[in-house]
């Protein structure tokens, strides 16, 4: 029994347009409203130059959009056989090396959030 290379397209496929969806709904979706609202008025009392937890959150949200839709949108080009050395290169460049990047970026800019709201 061999196996079938478009399972793999498809699972791929899945996680790109999967992840972006996430990515959307929780910067569009989620974090909006009263609750954000409330959040960010507390977040006033707490910072008087910058509110990093803000920041950390634009910067994830915004970056993970960036690289998502690229991800998927290369992803879906390959699946009919157009640009799949160009996929490859994202996915291993950009996906796994630069989502690890973005990663640390918004975890350090989270630990600046956390060790100023524990000095106030």
């Amino acid at each position: 029994m061999e196996a079938d290379p478009m399972a793999g397209q498809i699972a791929y496929t899945s996680v790109a347009i999967g992840a972006l969806t996430w990515a959307c709904l929780d910067m569009f979706r989620y974090r909006t409203g009263i609750v954000w609202e409330a959040y960010e008025d507390q977040a006033e009392v707490i910072y008087t130059t910058v509110d990093y937890f803000k920041w950390a959150h634009y910067i994830g949200g915004y970056g993970n959009i960036a690289l998502w839709s690229v991800a998927a949108i290369t992803q879906l080009m390959s699946n009919f056989g157009i640009a799949t050395d160009i996929n490859l290169m994202v996915w291993i460049y950009g996906v796994f090396m630069g989502g690890a990047v973005l990663n640390g970026l918004i975890s350090s800019v989270n630990f600046f959030a956390m060790n100023s709201a524990y000095t106030y």
